[in-house]
């Protein structure tokens, strides 16, 4: 009897830093949209990243992002935006999310990565879009993946995504955090967000 006594508390003691990731919600920032925000609360998005298309900037069209393109799967936390070119609060906040993009991944190194992701299909419209505001924007690939963008919008029962959208995933690529509309006003919040996910990651690797 004893001896089962211990396999018990042996395995919860292994349990423990996953139960407690579970049962430890993160809020979102209020939003311009709060109940698109909540409906995308916990979403699983791991194979969405896994087909994604990078725009070539020098042959100018959209390519399956392989080798350095590719996402970094070790990063403990993925911070997805979601943009087009028509969207002018998109335009208006690229270097907002830059200076952001820079504090962010600067402090923690290699365990955060920023992905934005165009909704802009065009490869004409595309072009057009970056020749007149690439300079505002991130120093950063632009990826496309025009099932991710269905599969929110079947998720919000709508026509069209409320862009922009901000989405902080975990090491597991599960959304945490939602952030519909500019980011302007919840810097800090995106920043003691990643922070606390980069903090969970760390203490759930560790034996």
């Amino acid at each position: 009897m004893r001896w089962l006594t211990r396999c018990i508390c042996a395995a919860l003691l292994l349990l423990w830093p996953f139960a407690g990731r579970a049962a430890e919600p993160i809020k979102s920032a209020d939003s311009t949209d709060a109940e698109a925000a909540h409906a995308l609360e916990q979403l699983p998005l791991a194979g969405y990243l896994k087909n994604l298309l990078v725009w070539d900037e020098k042959d100018s069209n959209w390519q399956v992002a392989r080798g350095a393109d590719a996402p970094n799967e070790r990063a403990a936390v993925v911070i997805v935006h979601l943009w087009a070119d028509w969207c002018k609060p998109c335009r208006e906040e690229f270097p907002i999310l830059r200076e952001l993009a820079e504090q962010v991944e600067g402090a923690h190194p290699g365990k955060v990565q920023f992905l934005y992701l165009s909704q802009t299909q065009g490869q004409a419209e595309m072009q057009s879009f970056l020749f007149k505001y690439r300079a505002r924007m991130p120093k950063a690939p632009i990826y496309q993946n025009t099932a991710l963008g269905e599969f929110l919008l079947r998720q919000l029962s709508r026509t069209g995504l409320p862009l922009p959208i901000t989405l902080i995933l975990d090491d597991r690529r599960v959304v945490r955090s939602v952030l519909i509309g500019s980011v302007a006003r919840h810097r800090g919040y995106v920043a003691g967000t990643v922070a606390r996910l980069v903090s969970l990651s760390q203490g759930s690797s560790q034996p």
